[in-house]
């Protein structure tokens, strides 16, 4: 990518943060730094979260331009909802978890007395979700280096530093991981929100929880649907059949807007789609009004 059309993207980013102009000039100025950080030093930089939360930022990992460039990555919906939803003592799970962002904003939202479950499979970036929780002495959150899958055992994984790692078909050369259930790993905590971003092995961990999916289970999901899982042989539309049955059905969330349910024939415009349990609709809307 040329230096032009990186400041183009990073352009874009900052623009979708909530700050005012001068920030954002100020934003700016930074990510012209960090641009050229990524192409020298790569030395590693350390940024505060809105909820106060510290990250370290890898130049090797793109999430860290995101989060540097938007003030970190709240205005993505998904985070705006849970910072909403999500009460003190609450469990939350966090799958794919990558370098952590999702389960720093969650940990200040369930508190001391809350769990959070983060998971995330590959090494190197393991390591990193590990250091960005000791970096702020979260005792809440607890890394697993754990893939989910629909059952226990062992999965062949392509490992990448960055966003592309995912569950290998046939042989492969990647790495052999631990995988677990969400029921499983789940087995002693009322979980109030689980997040999937697996790059589409979500089929698959969706069907390793029988318990969280029932009545008496996780009223709210979010599931990253982007046609990865058709590669595994489960479209997104299969996901979105298996979770009607069970009751779940993908819901709208705007900051300043009321929650509603997708009307039929509507498709989701986020890669990331919200699942709610019909039955806890107006439960999960008081939680967010």
């Amino acid at each position: 990518m040329t230096f032009r059309k990186s400041i183009a993207n990073t352009l874009g980013l900052i623009n979708q943060s909530r700050d005012n102009v001068l920030i954002k000039t100020a934003r700016l100025v930074a990510a012209c730094v960090w641009l050229a950080n990524k192409k020298t030093a790569r030395t590693t930089w350390t940024w505060r979260l809105r909820n106060g939360a510290m990250v370290r930022l890898n130049p090797a990992l793109s999430i860290s331009s995101e989060i540097l460039y938007t003030g970190g990555c709240d205005h993505a919906w998904e985070i705006q909802f849970l910072r909403k939803y999500l009460r003190p003592g609450d469990a939350f799970v966090d799958g794919g978890a990558h370098n952590g962002v999702y389960s720093l904003y969650a940990a200040t939202a369930v508190g001391d007395g809350g769990k959070v479950l983060s998971f995330e499979c590959e090494p190197k970036i393991f390591a990193e979700l590990s250091g960005n929780v000791g970096l702020n002495r979260y005792s809440q959150i607890q890394p697993v280096a754990k893939a989910l899958a629909a059952e226990p055992g062992t999965l062949r994984f392509a490992a990448d530093m960055d966003q592309q790692s995912r569950v290998e078909t046939g042989q492969g050369t990647g790495i052999e991981v631990e995988a677990t259930t969400l029921d499983a790993a789940c087995v002693e905590l009322e979980v109030a929100a689980v997040k999937l971003d697996i790059e589409g092995y979500e089929y698959f961990a969706l069907k390793g929880a029988d318990r969280l999916l029932s009545a008496s289970g996780c009223p709210v999901w979010i599931v990253e649907m982007l046609g990865h899982g058709a590669k595994y042989g489960h479209p997104d539309d299969e996901i979105v059949r298996f979770l009607a049955e069970r009751g779940f059905f993908p819901a709208a969330y705007e900051s300043g807007k009321e929650l509603r349910f997708l009307t039929s024939g509507e498709r989701p415009t986020t890669q990331n789609v919200l699942f709610i349990y019909k039955a806890a609709f107006d439960r999960v809307a008081q939680r967010i009004a």
